[in-house]
C-alpha cells in the first residue's frame, strides 16, 4: 500500500471530503462557456448578448436531420443532432399513451415550437399501435413550408398558428416541449394556449429554479450542434403551475432529460383538465 492510499484508509470520510471541497476551491475546473448562465433584469438586455433564431442553416440542418430520421437513417434527432439507436423519453410517451387510451387508442397532438416533428418521430414506432393519430406541429412562418413540403403526411402536419392547428387537428392533448422559456412573455404565451379546451396538457423539458423564482439566462448552443445563443426563462415552480390551477388537475411530475447549468431543474408537468 502506497502512502497515498494509506492516508485515504485511515482519514474519517468526513475529512476527506473537507479535502476534497476546499481543493477544489483552490482549483476550481475552467468555466464551460456553454449552456446557461446569467441572471439579466430584462430580455432586451438578455437578447443583445444573442444570436437568436434567425440564423437559415439551423432550420436547413433540422431539416436534414428530420428527413435523415424519415429515411429510416437514424432513430430519431434531437436539437438538430442525429441519434442512431433508440433513445426514448419514457414519461412523455407515457402521458402520450394514455392520452390514446383514454380516447379509445386516438391521439391527436399540438405540438407547439415541435420544430420538424422531433417528438413524433421519436415516438413514431408506439405511435403505429394506436388506432388513429393526427400530430400537428406549431412552428416559426419560415420552417413550416419545409416541412409542408418534404415531411408532412396523412398524420404529420405543419401550421403557422395554434389557431390553424386547432383548425385541422382538434388536438386533445397541448405539448409544450422545451419551447416556453423561448418567449419574451412566457406566462402571456400560456395563457393564449390555455384559452383553448385542451384535455391535455403536457410541459417537458423546462426548467426551474432552486429559488423558486423566474431567471432570466442566456443559453449558448456548442458549436458541434451549431452556432446560436438565446434569452431563455428559468421559471418559479409555484408561479407556473399557479397558470393551470382551476381548470386542470396535476396528473404526475418528472424529471426531464436536459441538465442545468446554474441551480435549477428541468422537468415534466402532466395536466388533465378538470370535469365540469
Amino acid at each position: 500500500m502506497n502512502f497515498v492510499s494509506f492516508v485515504q484508509a485511515v482519514t474519517p470520510p468526513i475529512l476527506l471530503h473537507a479535502v476534497r471541497r476546499l481543493r477544489a476551491q483552490w482549483n476550481p475546473p475552467a468555466e464551460n462557456p456553454y449552456g446557461w448562465s446569467g441572471d439579466y433584469a430584462s430580455w432586451a438586455e438578455a437578447r443583445a448578448l444573442c444570436t437568436g433564431y434567425e440564423k437559415a442553416n439551423i432550420a436547413e440542418k433540422g431539416l436534414a436531420a428530420a428527413l435523415a430520421v424519415k429515411r429510416g437513417e437514424a432513430f430519431c434527432e434531437r436539437d438538430t443532432m442525429l441519434i442512431r439507436s433508440p433513445r426514448y423519453e419514457w414519461p412523455l410517451l407515457a402521458c402520450l399513451m394514455h392520452v390514446a387510451a383514454r380516447s379509445g387508442g386516438e391521439l391527436r397532438v399540438m405540438d407547439f415550437g415541435g420544430a420538424f416533428g422531433s417528438s413524433y418521430f421519436q415516438n413514431r414506432v408506439f405511435l403505429r399501435t394506436l388506432g388513429q393519430v393526427r400530430w400537428g406541429v406549431v412552428e416559426q412562418s419560415h420552417m413550416v413550408p419545409m416541412g409542408q413540403k418534404h415531411l408532412q403526411d396523412e398524420q404529420l402536419g405543419f401550421y403557422a398558428t395554434p389557431a390553424e392547428a386547432w383548425s385541422a387537428v382538434r388536438p386533445q392533448v397541448l405539448l409544450l416541449s422545451g419551447v416556453v422559456p423561448y418567449f419574451e412573455k412566457p406566462y402571456d404565451l400560456l395563457r393564449e394556449l390555455l384559452a383553448y379546451p385542451f384535455d391535455f396538457v403536457i410541459v417537458d423539458r423546462t426548467g426551474f429554479t432552486a429559488e423558486d423564482r423566474d431567471r432570466l439566462t442566456v443559453q449558448r448552443v456548442p458549436p458541434d450542434i451549431y452556432e446560436g445563443s438565446y434569452p431563455f426563462w428559468y421559471f418559479s415552480l409555484t408561479r407556473f403551475e399557479d397558470c393551470f390551477a382551476g381548470a386542470y388537475e396535476q396528473m404526475c411530475k418528472f424529471r426531464a432529460l436536459d441538465r442545468a447549468t446554474i441551480p435549477a431543474e428541468f422537468l415534466g408537468l402532466f395536466y388533465a383538465r378538470r370535469k365540469g
